[in-house]
């Protein structure tokens, strides 16, 4: 054990003596190069601050069920968002407090700091716009839903649309993915795989998050099958136009269909809609079967 600690104290002492001193000065050697550039340098402590909070959650607030996941063929029960063990779950990232001894860097606040003393005196604006960042943010959280449900990661695609939702109440590419992810959640819990599509509740995981996972265990295959199809009678029953609507409500006609029956949706798909994308993911969804 002592040699073990010797070795860390050792390895600290060579590698991370100095490197904070050297982010420092590079710091201040970057924000004097923007400035003979001719950029605005003001940028380099709002680029600080935006570094002190990408480990953040995108979504603090939780959700509220009884708007979203609450219908008349299928009310919502507050008892899914109660725990199966008494014990508190955790989930408040934004507490949590790192060593100082494993950072390799200064903290964003110090640098912060130094980089304002670096500018003081400057007639630059001293905190630029950030709609730019904001705009560039919603559209990585829009592909990062894309990408989860390409990667079978339902139950985040899940919780990142509903979230999504409160701000874009009626986009259709955001209902379609919410009912997209019920169905795909409900089928793996009859297949078996639902622990493969979904994480579990976890105290590295924001408590907003956390709330949403203890309601998918909570929850058997039924009610996702049932919240499916009320969401979609709910949100999604005129966008005839979407074709990704469209390949939703094919999944749920599926529903209890023989598989000989299930295996002609991608031509009925093909013949409303032009679109190979969810053709093609229709055609591997009830690719029949073959001796």
């Amino acid at each position: 054990r002592k040699a073990i600690i010797y070795l860390k104290l050792k390895y600290l002492a060579k590698y991370m003596g100095r490197n904070r001193e050297y982010e420092l000065q590079a710091d201040s050697l970057g924000v004097a190069l923007v400035s003979r550039a001719g950029y605005n340098t003001s940028f380099a402590v709002r680029t600080m601050q935006l570094l002190d909070s990408v480990d953040m959650p995108v979504f603090r607030e939780p959700l509220t069920f009884s708007k979203c996941l609450d219908f008349t063929s299928c009310p919502f029960k507050d008892s899914w968002l109660v725990p199966e063990e008494e014990e508190s779950i955790g989930g408040n990232i934004a507490a949590m407090v790192f060593p100082d001894s494993l950072k390799t860097h200064p903290d964003c606040k110090e640098r912060i700091r130094e980089m304002e003393k670096t500018l003081a005196g400057s007639k630059q604006p001293a905190t630029p716009s950030s709609d730019r960042f904001d705009f560039y943010r919603t559209r990585a959280t829009f592909e990062l839903i894309e990408f989860n449900q390409e990667e079978y990661n339902f139950g985040e695609a899940l919780y990142q649309s509903l979230q999504m939702l409160k701000t874009y109440p009626d986009n259709i590419y955001l209902r379609s993915s919410v009912a997209n992810c019920l169905y795909e959640l409900y089928y793996a819990q009859t297949e078996h795989y639902f622990s493969l599509v979904t994480d579990f509740p976890d105290a590295r995981y924001g408590q907003a998050y956390n709330q949403f996972l203890v309601y998918l265990h909570n929850i058997n295959s039924d009610v996702l099958k049932n919240q499916a199809i009320s969401y979609f009678n709910a949100n999604l029953n005129k966008a005839n136009a979407s074709p990704f609507a469209g390949y939703v409500a094919l999944l749920l006609k599926s529903i209890g269909m023989p598989k000989e029956e299930a295996a002609k949706l991608p031509n009925q798909y093909s013949t409303a809609y032009k679109d190979d994308y969810f053709l093609k993911r229709l055609k591997l969804q009830f690719k029949p079967k073959t001796k």
